[in-house]
């Protein structure tokens, strides 16, 4: 920011107030050298021009000189008349100085781009002495304003000039400043021609002048300097408030919201602020003060503590202007002594690592430039779900932080910086990045079985582009021997393909769980299908649901009834060394009934509701000592029907559902649970194809169980859901239809944040099968998608991308791909920072019978 000599010195003592933090060892003014040479001439003004890296200063002997690669040179102009305001357009690429020409007596502004010379706009703007000039770039125009209080504008549009008035507002003008983004121009002065005037700022939007306030507090007899944060619309006042020591004099006011003028800074009790720079990345006001020391508000769009930089100079406490140089990380301040000062700005330059997974606790190292870091400094990061559990200092310059990232935060760059006391480092910019955890090279299925007349298939998927060896071993859930392994088998998958593996071959007919393995560490996705024939059933039936990664101490299983003809089946897989002891907890209508099981080692037991309380509606939390994974299976009418889902692990205020219509012969239900020992509120919004559509409110008893039927909310119409709680709950959605052939039902398990890859490994379109892929948009913008289909073999493949509406729900045939045959479902959102809920259905027989899952994730 540009900034102005003052026209008064007063020569008070100056005091430092509460709110500021007295100046350490640690802040150094260093001279760049004198511009103007041995024979130095004051510094009236300085200006960056950030793109190319050169700091410009205006002196009173009327040349502008440029600072560049730690050297000055002169620009060759363009008086020999003091400088006493420069700005550089970076739209225009080119640098405007005004001065008064002590020959002509003539207030003169000129123009210069590197490479070139100096030229003076279209003749002399007036005979005042002036005291700042602005510019608007985009619109190709000039500003310039005098001590008197006249401003004018130079239109450069379709010709050269000439200087035009638009007005005196004030009685005295001593500072303007351009909101380019509003074409709205500031200009700070002082109204009155008795002594004392009053500060005010007034705003000029192309057809006249207005009030932007005065309210600055008895004493303040102007504004001196203005700053624009346009990243926040924040407008900072320096303040003239003579000698009344104790007095705000720095303001700031929000040019979008309105509202009044809002002090922030006593600095050295006054009598001036000279000027003011704001670093609009970090938040951060600097303000040079009367006292010849700088001042900064590390927190200035909320904050009113300041921190004492130090004394500038030592040879004079006249200093004229300030700049910030992002660029650089710098502070640069021009002096009437002739030199100009430079203080480095801490800024973190590095973090290794640059990114964690979900879920994930590391250390991170971080390095900075001209550092001051203590045994007190803490590292921050920016928005939610990454948590510092401590910071250990290594240096001057580094430290390093453990920090945790929460299993449910969203992914996604972090900005960071370091803390020291009040002050804190510039900003590494999305310095650090939250990832979804990897996907996995090994996967667990609770579910399986060859006997009570079912079958299971295992498909994996390979997104690799090479091919991979995957090891399948089989859980006995009886185990004679002890070890439970019923059985072991290695398959070859191909590249980008999907392999289906039928495990009656390898271990007959018998109850079992399942791992999949790489043993390579190469990641892949694993799903499991089970079909059986129910009574008076046309065709097979079948359920399906997709592996877990992790195993877990509780598990969470919203859906499950022993009524109405249904049954439940909670499937625990204890994949440890040693015996796992679980407590099934049923959440019923009447309250939690606990039940305590125990589970071999290398093993899989199945739980039965009704033997467990009865005939009832329930959910299911599985607790257990050890790390476990849990399932759960219905079946209903003699198994005339079926579903079975995976559990969550982590209840979350948001879940969200792909699948779900009330169209086509369908009934939905969500089934939200409750696990908290206190009332939850719950509401739904279903996203439809032409956006969200708000559901149901209710509140939720502790430890309870609520099932919504969509139908009667939001009928003919396909959607997905998204449940929120003001307590963490967990939601699954159920759905039933009858084709003609007898009822039939799938079932899944939510999710609690959405992702930007998703893996579905079954999936057909030959034999009378159709599938579906669901994708789901929980974002306010709109998300690109690509889908790509990865067949059986790995020799033909599909892809497509499609875009959906914010908050909108799209569904994808196979079949319309033009794939005949199996494959398996890669989903990706191709915007970065918009992540997407898949679901996949399936359906055989006419749809007769189906299936649905949610799929892997990354």
């Amino acid at each position: 920011m540009r900034t102005r000599l003052t026209v008064s010195i007063l020569l008070s003592v100056c005091l430092l107030l509460i709110m500021v933090t007295a100046a350490s060892a640690a802040y150094v003014w260093t001279s760049t050298g004198s511009p103007s040479g041995p024979a130095a001439s004051g510094i009236t003004c300085l200006t960056m021009d950030e793109t190319h890296h050169i700091l410009y200063a205006g002196a009173a002997d009327g040349q502008v000189y440029r600072y560049q690669s730690g050297a000055w040179t002169s620009t060759g102009g363009p008086s020999t008349s003091q400088i006493n305001d420069i700005m550089y357009d970076p739209v225009g690429n080119v640098l405007v100085a005004s001065l008064y020409n002590g020959t002509t007596s003539e207030f003169e502004v000129w123009t210069f781009q590197e490479g070139g010379a100096w030229i003076l706009t279209n003749g002399a703007v007036g005979n005042d002495n002036p005291s700042s000039v602005a510019s608007d770039g985009a619109r190709k125009k000039l500003y310039a304003g005098t001590y008197s209080g006249a401003t004018w504008v130079y239109d450069y549009q379709s010709g050269p000039g000439p200087w035009a008035s638009i007005g005196t507002p004030m009685d005295g003008l001593r500072c303007m400043e351009m909101d380019p983004a509003a074409n709205v121009l500031y200009a700070g002065g002082s109204i009155g021609t008795e002594w004392p005037p009053t500060a005010a700022v007034y705003r000029y939007d192309g057809s006249g002048w207005t009030p932007f306030g005065v309210d600055f507090g008895t004493y303040a007899k102007g504004v001196t300097c203005l700053a624009l944060d346009s990243t926040r619309n924040n407008l900072y006042a320096g303040i003239y408030i003579g000698d009344q020591t104790g007095e705000v004099n720095v303001f700031r006011r929000n040019v979008a919201a309105g509202g009044d003028w809002v002090g922030i800074g006593t600095l050295c009790g006054g009598p001036e602020i000279y000027s003011l720079t704001v670093d609009e990345v970090n938040d951060t006001l600097y303000a040079l003060a009367w006292d010849g020391h700088v001042y900064k508000n590390c927190n200035a769009s909320t904050g009113s503590t300041w921190l004492d930089l130090g004394l500038v100079s030592q040879t004079t406490n006249w200093n004229s202007s300030l700049q910030y140089d992002p660029t650089g990380a710098a502070l640069f301040c021009g002096s009437s002594d002739g030199q100009v000062y430079r203080q480095g700005i801490s800024a973190l330059d590095s973090i290794s690592p640059a990114s964690g997974a979900r879920g994930e606790t590391l250390d991170v190292e971080l390095t900075a430039t001209d550092g001051s870091f203590t045994t007190a400094s803490e590292v921050v990061f920016s928005g939610d779900g990454v948590n510092v559990n401590s910071t250990t200092r290594l240096s001057a310059t580094k430290v390093r932080a453990n920090v945790t990232i929460e299993l449910d935060t969203y992914t996604g760059p972090r900005n960071v910086w370091v803390k020291t006391g009040g002050d804190k480092t510039n900003k590494l910019v999305d310095g650090f990045t939250v990832t979804e955890v990897p996907q996995s090279s090994t996967w667990y299925l609770a579910e399986g079985s060859n006997a009570w007349g079912f079958s299971t298939y295992i498909t994996i998927e390979n997104p690799n582009d090479a091919e991979v060896e995957a090891l399948l071993t089989y859980m006995d859930p009886n185990p004679a021997s002890g070890t439970g392994i019923a059985g072991t088998r290695t398959v070859t998958l191909p590249p980008l393909s999907q392999t289906t593996v039928s495990s009656w071959p390898d271990i007959g007919e018998v109850d079992f769980s399942t791992r999949v393995q790489c043993p390579n560490g190469e990641p892949i996705a694993v799903d499991r299908t089970m079909y059986w024939t129910g009574e008076g059933a046309s065709s097979p039936e079948g359920h399906n649901s997709i592996g877990a990664t992790t195993p877990a101490n509780t598990w969470y299983l919203p859906e499950g009834s022993s009524a109405w003809g249904f049954e439940t089946w909670t499937l625990v897989q204890n994949p440890n060394a040693s015996q796992a002891d679980i407590i099934l907890t049923y959440m019923t209508e009447a309250g939690p009934v606990p039940v305590g099981k125990t589970v071999p080692a290398n093993s899989r037991a199945t739980f039965n509701m009704a033997s467990d309380i009865g005939a009832a509606d329930a959910s299911i939390e599985v607790t257990s000592d050890v790390p476990v994974m849990a399932e759960r299976s219905m079946y209903r009418n003699d198994k005339r029907e079926g579903s079975c889902s995976l559990g969550a692990t982590v209840p979350s205020q948001n879940y969200f559902l792909a699948e779900g219509t009330t169209a086509w012969g369908f009934t939905t239900y969500v089934l939200v649970q409750n696990p908290n020992n206190a009332e939850a509120d719950v509401s739904l919004t279903y996203h439809t194809a032409s956006g969200p559509v708000p559901g149901p409110t209710f509140a939720m008893p502790a430890n309870s169980r609520r099932t919504v039927k969509v139908n009667d909310e939001l009928p003919a119409t396909d959607f997905s859901t998204q449940v929120h709680g003001s307590l963490p709950i967990i939601a699954e959605r159920a759905m039933y239809w009858d084709s003609g052939a007898g009822e039939a039902m799938h079932d899944s398990i939510g999710l609690d944040s959405a992702h930007m890859t998703f893996y579905l490994p079954d999936g057909q379109t030959s034999d009378g099968f159709e599938t579906f892929t669901c994708v789901q948009n929980p974002n306010p913008a709109s998300v690109t998608v690509r889908v790509t289909y990865l067949s059986q073999g790995g020799e033909t493949s599909a892809t497509f991308a499609d875009e959906l509406p914010a908050g909108s729900r799209k569904t994808y045939s196979m079949v319309d791909a033009g794939l005949d045959g199996r494959a398996s479902i890669l989903v990706e959102s191709l915007d970065g920072a918009r992540p997407i809920m898949v679901e996949r259905a399936m359906y055989w027989n006419n749809r007769g019978a189906g299936t649905d899952t949610i799929g892997g994730y990354e």
